[in-house]
Formats: C-alpha cells, structure tokens, sequence
C-alpha cells in the first residue's frame, strides 16, 4: 500500500514529522498572525510538500496542508492561596497563553494601577506591586507576593491577573487572600474616682 516516507519538515510557522509508520504530527514553533481577536481558524495557513511511496516502489511528492486554530490564553485559580502575617503569600493558578506564546502580564493588588511583569532568564514573570515582589511561574502556576507585614489586624489582598498572548488576546482573573488578625492589642483608659 501507498505510504508517506518518514522524514521532517520545516515549515515557516512549524514542523511536520512523519514515522516510520506514516504517521504526520505537526508542531506548531512560531506565532501565526490572525487577523482576527478570539478563536479562528486559519485554514491552509502552511502547504508542506511530502514524500509519498506507491505500490509499485516508486516515490511523488503530495501537498500536505495545515489548518492553525488560534487558540486564546487561559488563566484562572485551581487552588485557595496560604497567607498569614509574617509569611510569603503563596498560592496556584492554572495559565495557558496557547500557541501563540506569551506576551505580557499584568497584575494589580485592591484596585490599584495595573503593573506589567517582566519575565526573567527562567521565564517567570516578575512585578513589583505596592512595593512587593509578585512572582509567577508560568510553567507550575504557583506565585508567591513577599510584602506582608509581620503582624496586622487582619484584612484582604484582593489580585487581578490578566495575561495576554503573542497575537493579542487577553484572559484575566481575580485573587483574595483574608487574613487572620494577629495585632489584638486594646487601648485602656483610665478615669480616676472622686
């Protein structure tokens, strides 16, 4: 029977690699420009010419065509965050910036001005928010705020996350962390008698 020759191809937005069973997966390595916002399909977005064996021993070439689905980022929280005064807020978030890669990040704590993360050498994003490191690892999910004071009277850290992917889509979602009050200190005044 006909089957298609194993081998791999380079492409200009992926790769397309055939087993020595004829099987084609394609790999997608490079943003593909939609032109559209949210999920779309690009149909015929790359044409690979592949090699093909007949029955009869002889080799052709055959256009093998790729659909690319622009697929939008995802993020929203999987597990509640751990806080208590004096320690590092931690917490998991499950994040997907899909193929067309990662962007930018943003993050903003109690309704405060939006701050875009960097990311570093490891690819975790990193922002200075209200004057603590907020850290997030794209690849766990786990993220982790450092500026909680020693002791307090209790309150909330309410985050927003939005996350944006390499062709400009964008997903958000929200965060709050309560805290226990451990300051239970009481002012007493003192009325002399007559």
């Amino acid at each position: 029977a006909s089957h298609l020759i194993a081998a791999s191809y380079q492409g200009e937005f992926g790769t397309i690699a055939i087993t020595a069973n004829g099987v084609a997966t394609y790999t997608q390595t490079k943003v593909f420009p939609h032109t559209q916002p949210g999920t779309d399909l690009a149909q015929n977005a790359e044409t690979f010419m592949v090699g093909l064996r007949l029955d009869d021993g002889s080799q052709v070439e055959i256009p093998v065509r790729v659909n690319i689905t622009d697929t939008v980022p995802t993020i929203e929280s999987v597990t509640t965050a751990q806080a208590s005064y004096g320690q590092i807020l931690e917490g998991r978030l499950a994040l997907d910036f899909g193929a067309d890669g990662a962007k930018s990040m943003f993050i903003s704590l109690n309704g405060g001005a939006k701050v875009a993360a960097t990311q570093d050498a490891n690819g975790k994003f990193i922002a200075i928010v209200d004057g603590g490191n907020f850290i997030v690892d794209p690849k766990t999910g786990r993220f982790t705020y450092d500026n909680i004071p020693a002791s307090g009277q209790g309150g909330s850290y309410n985050f927003s996350l939005t996350i944006e992917d390499g062709d400009g889509d964008t997903a958000s979602c929200q965060k709050s962390i309560n805290l226990t009050a451990t300051d239970l200190s009481q002012s007493y005044g003192y009325i002399p008698g007559d």
